[in-house]
C-alpha cells in the first residue's frame, strides 16, 4: 500500500483547513474549547509568526513542557510550519532530567507552562543555550514572554518555510529505562505515515477520544490522523478511569485509544458501559485474558497493536479479525512494514520459533540524536532491531514473548 502524503505537516494542516473549514477539528474537554479546522490553522499561523518574530527559524530546536492544553498542538504545528524541531518534555521530569534533555537536544528556546517554571528555574543557569522562554498560563516574574498574549497580536496569515518530507520535526526522548533518555529523530514523513495508517481505518464522521499526554507519542499521531481523515479529536487533560466511558458517551466518540483499559474494566458497571457509539478501540499491551471480558461488557471491538517510538506503527490485529481477540497476538505487520524474526546469529527462525523481531519500512526514525554508537547498535543494514522476542504462527500472526534484556 502506498499513501499519497502531503509534503509536510504544515501543508497537511492547510489542505485540511481548506477542505473542512467550519467542521470541528479539536475539542479541548477541560477548557470546553472547540476549534474548527479554519480556526486551528489561523491560530497556528499566529503562533508561527510569534516564534519567527522572536528569531526562531528552520532547524532550531525548541523544548516544550506543557500539559494537554491547547497551546501544545498550536506550538507543535507552528514549529512544523517554520521547519523548526520540537523537543517534547516529559511533565514528570525532575530537574536533572530536564537539564540533561535541554542540553543534549541543543534546545535554544523553551515553551513552558507556569506550573513547571519553578523546576526550570532550578537549572536555568545550567542550560545557557536556552535564550528564549515562552510562558503558558500565569505570568512569571522572571519570564515576560507570555505566548498566548504575543500570538494574539500577530497576523493569522503565514508564509511557510520550505520544509521537506525528510526534515526532522521531533526529537522524541525515550523513557531512559537503561540509562539517560535517548532522543529519537523523527521526520515529517514519520508523522504523516503514522497519521495515514490510522486514518485509513476511519470514516469522515468519526470522533476520536484521546486521553494520554501530548508529550508522549499517541496524541501527536492522533492529531495527524484527524487532519488526514477530516475527523474530530476530543482531547482531555489526562486519563480518568471513572470518567473515560462517560466522556465517550458525552462526546459520541466512535474510536479511541483504550489507555489503561484494565483500569476502565475495574470501574463499577454503569449506564455508560454500552450507551455509546464506539466502533472499536486500539489497545496496546492489554492482557489477553481480559480482552473478551472488556468487549462483552462494553460492547465494543478492541484491537491489539504494536509500535515503538523508533518505528511508529508496526502491527495490528485487523478490524475484521474478531476471532483473534483474546489470542495474545499483536496482529500482522502493517502494509508499510517488513518484518522478520531472527536468532542470535541473524538467521531467520522457523514458524513458531522464538527470536528477535527486526522491522523496516518507510519513515522510521533517523537514529538517536548525537548518539551514533546507540544508533549503530540498533540497525542491521536498514533493519531496526527491536530488542523484543517474538514468534509467528502458521496464519502469520505475531506474538510478543519478552525482551532480550530480560
Amino acid at each position: 500500500m502506498k499513501f499519497e502524503l502531503s509534503k509536510n505537516i504544515g501543508e497537511l494542516l492547510e489542505k485540511a483547513a481548506n477542505e473542512n473549514k467550519d467542521k470541528t477539528v479539536i475539542h479541548f474537554h477541560h477548557e470546553n474549547l472547540k476549534l474548527s479546522y479554519s480556526q486551528l490553522n489561523k491560530t497556528v499561523n499566529q503562533y508561527a509568526n510569534t516564534f519567527r518574530k522572536k528569531g526562531i527559524q528552520k532547524g532550531d530546536h525548541i523544548g516544550v513542557m506543557l500539559s494537554n492544553c491547547p497551546e501544545f498542538p498550536y506550538t507543535w504545528l507552528a514549529l512544523a510550519k517554520l521547519g523548526a524541531v520540537i523537543v517534547p518534555l516529559n511533565n514528570g521530569y525532575q530537574s536533572k532530567d530536564l537539564e540533561y534533555v535541554l542540553n543534549n537536544s541543543d534546545s535554544t528556546a523553551l515553551v513552558i507552562e507556569d506550573q513547571f517554571v519553578p523546576g526550570y528555574n532550578e537549572i536555568k543557569v545550567k542550560t545557557p543555550n536556552v535564550k528564549n522562554v515562552f510562558i503558558v498560563g500565569e505570568y512569571q516574574m522572571d519570564h515576560q514572554n507570555h505566548l498566548g498574549d504575543l500570538a494574539a497580536d500577530e497576523s493569522d496569515n503565514f508564509t511557510m518555510a520550505e520544509v521537506e518530507t525528510s526534515d526532522m520535526i521531533n526529537i522524541q526522548y525515550t523513557s531512559g529505562t537503561t540509562g539517560m533518555p535517548k532522543g529519537c529523530m523523527l521526520t515529517h514523513e514519520y508523522w504523516l505515515l503514522c497519521g495515514a495508517c490510522a486514518a485509513d481505518l476511519l470514516n469522515h464522521d468519526d470522533v476520536f477520544l484521546t486521553v494520554t499526554p501530548f508529550y508522549y507519542m499517541d496524541p501527536q499521531w492522533q492529531l495527524i490522523m484527524t487532519l488526514t481523515a477530516g475527523t474530530t479529536l476530543i482531547m482531555t487533560k489526562k486519563y480518568s478511569s471513572s470518567n473515560y466511558m462517560k466522556w465517550i458517551c458525552d462526546y459520541k466518540a466512535t474510536v479511541s485509544w483504550g489507555t489503561m483499559a484494565a483500569w476502565t474494566l475495574k470501574q463499577p458497571e454503569s449506564k455508560y458501559d454500552t450507551n455509546h457509539k464506539m466502533r472499536f478501540m486500539f489497545v496496546g499491551a492489554f492482557p489477553a485474558q481480559l480482552q473478551h471480558q472488556f468487549e462483552n461488557r462494553f460492547n465494543v471491538k478492541i484491537r491489539e497493536t504494536f509500535g515503538m517510538t523508533e518505528i511508529g506503527p508496526g502491527m495490528m490485529i485487523p478490524i475484521e479479525d474478531d476471532h483473534m481477540s483474546g489470542s495474545g497476538s499483536v496482529g500482522k505487520p502493517l502494509a508499510l512494514r517488513q518484518t522478520k524474526i531472527v536468532d542470535e546469529l541473524g538467521n531467520e527462525v522457523k514458524t513458531g520459533e522464538i527470536g528477535q523481531l527486526l522491522i523496516k519500512g518507510q519513515g522510521i526514525f533517523k537514529g538517536y540524536y548525537k548518539n551514533s554508537e546507540a544508533t549503530a547498535g540498533v540497525f542491521e543494514g536498514d533493519w531496526f532491531k527491536t530488542g523484543d522476542l517474538f514468534k509467528q504462527d502458521e496464519q502469520g500472526y505475531y506474538y510478543i514473548v519478552g525482551r532480550i534484556k530480560d
